[in-house]
Parts: structure tokens; C-alpha cells; sequence
């Protein structure tokens, strides 16, 4: 019977190597539904709209998988936002690392697997140094739209 192994089903499509011009890729379990290129975390914003979109017609993915091509704070934010169970980032900062086990110890229920390539200390970019301190989630979440030109002032 092969339903026995659904539950552990080993999910490795999620951390082969993004294609070309690619910079976000999200999968359910292994089989991809949205890639995207594009800069700064819009990718994950139209992962964002995308995923209301699917859920809509599918239900919310069992094991949504999230490939993308670095990740810091704020994208580790907008991914646990989206539902991701498991993230990998080519590179990753310490500072998104940290802030996914805070995560992962503050909603036991919403666990986040999180691997990477490699890790640096911190992105060298704007969001990341404004939001190392911060740690909450509605606030990060609300600024991020509005520098995304995604919220009305």
C-alpha cells in the first residue's frame, strides 16, 4: 500500500538549483506551482497574490515549499506568512536564520524547516539593517507593503 509513505514523502525539488533568471520558486511537496524573477522581496509579494489565487481553487498547499535566491529577515517574514514549512535560500543571513527559530518557538504549530547554501551575518541592504532590531511581526509586515508601494499612506 503505498499511502503508508505519503506522510514522509521526501521533498528534495524545493533545494535543486533555481533556473536561469529565477529568483523564487514555490513548490507543493515536490511539484513546482509559481517561479518568478525579480528583485528585492517583490517575488514573494506576487508569490503573496498568487497563492490566495491558488488556494482559492485548490485549498492551501499540504507542504508548501519555498526555494529563493537570498533571504534575510524580512523574507524569512513574508514566507512564514505565506505558509512555508520548509525554505531554502542560496544565501541566508544569520539575522533570517535567528528570526525563523524565534518563529518557529513562538507558533509551535507553524514549524518552518530552513536551509541554506551559505549564511552571512547580515544582506547588505536597507530592510535588513532597519528591521534587525524589530520583532514584531505586524509592524514588519505593514512597512514592508508600504515600501513595496503595496499600501495606501
Amino acid at each position: 500500500n503505498m499511502n503508508t509513505f505519503s506522510g514522509s514523502l521526501e521533498l528534495t525539488a524545493y533545494k535543486k538549483p533555481l533556473p536561469e533568471r529565477t529568483s523564487l520558486c514555490l513548490f507543493n511537496g515536490n511539484e513546482l506551482i509559481f517561479s518568478i524573477y525579480g528583485k528585492w522581496l517583490m517575488p514573494l509579494f506576487e508569490a503573496e497574490k498568487f497563492l490566495a489565487d491558488y488556494e482559492a481553487k485548490h485549498g492551501k498547499p499540504e507542504n508548501l515549499c519555498v526555494h529563493d535566491t537570498s533571504a534575510g529577515k524580512a523574507a524569512v517574514l513574508l514566507m512564514f506568512r505565506l505558509g512555508a514549512k520548509y525554505i531554502h535560500a542560496d544565501l541566508m543571513s544569520e539575522l533570517a536564520v535567528d528570526f525563523a527559530e524565534c518563529l518557529n518557538r513562538k507558533y509551535p504549530e507553524k514549524q518552518m524547516q530552513v536551509s541554506f547554501g551559505k549564511t552571512v551575518p547580515r544582506l547588505l541592504c536597507q530592510t535588513e539593517t532597519f528591521f534587525e532590531k524589530i520583532e514584531d511581526e505586524g509592524f514588519m509586515y505593514a512597512n514592508l507593503r508600504q515600501r513595496a508601494g503595496l499600501e495606501d499612506f
